[in-house]
């Protein structure tokens, strides 16, 4: 979502997907060498949980410094509001940007900017009424599509096809990265790497294209709910520079 409004401009206005990796101890685990040494190790592991969260990005297009405050609601699926609040960003230098992500506490809800108000020194306040609902992120699962690319990548070692590495390497890659989504864990770098082999998988032309397109419908999901590039790339949790 893009919205122009005197002296600032709304670049960027999206849900997307906040990944927090907690880290849980299972206690110690030792052993006694022959020499009498005693070794002692920790013994841990690591989950992924996911929530609901917002980040807007506002530009100052003025020649002065200036603030900006965002007026948010908050409503149910029957249209009822039931919360408002304000997001605001302090004495924007002129052409700088910035971006500010949030979280709200309401389940099946949906979130409305209804206007932004804009400080300048030596000017009144101005308030742009704006009223437009935040999109929404996909409700499709990555994994699902994760789930049909090994099937179909499987499926075509059965069809006619010039065998080499990247044909096998192809239904194991597409099996992890299945594994992997269902675990909350996004395998970026590995559909990078499939999509390089696809060109050599020896496929007939058009399974090779599905699978290409099934593979770039894959990383448009994983896009729509991250909030940054930066957090695209990133496999595991939010990075604590997008918080």
């Amino acid at each position: 979502m893009r919205l122009n409004i005197p002296g600032f401009k709304i670049y960027k206005l999206k849900q997307y997907q906040h990944r927090d990796k907690h880290r849980h101890d299972t206690g110690y685990t030792g052993r006694i060498t022959q020499g009498g040494r005693i070794y002692i190790q920790k013994n841990w592991y690591t989950t992924i949980s996911t929530r609901s969260a917002y980040i807007v990005g506002c530009q100052n297009t003025g020649t002065i410094p200036a603030s900006i405050h965002l007026h948010f609601s908050v409503y149910d699926r029957s249209g009822h509001k039931i919360d408002s609040f304000t997001k605001s960003s302090s004495l924007l230098l002129p052409g700088k940007s910035t971006e500010i992500p949030f979280g709200i506490q309401y389940d099946k809800s949906f979130l409305k900017l209804e206007g932004a108000e804009v400080y300048r020194e030596g000017t009144d306040p101005v308030f742009t009424p704006i009223k437009r609902a935040v999109p929404g992120m996909l409700r499709i699962k990555a994994s699902l599509v994760a789930l049909f690319l090994s099937f179909v990548s499987a499926m075509a070692l059965t069809e006619p096809h010039t065998p080499g590495v990247a044909s096998v390497f192809l239904p194991l890659l597409a099996i992890t990265a299945l594994t992997m989504s269902i675990l909350n864990r996004t395998p970026i770098w590995l559909m990078f790497i499939f999509l390089l082999l696809v060109p050599f998988s020896g496929y007939k032309p058009e399974i090779a294209k599905s699978i290409f397109i099934v593979a770039l419908g894959y990383l448009s999901l994983v896009w729509n709910k991250r909030g940054a590039f930066k957090d695209f790339l990133c496999p595991y949790s939010t990075p604590w520079y997008l918080v």
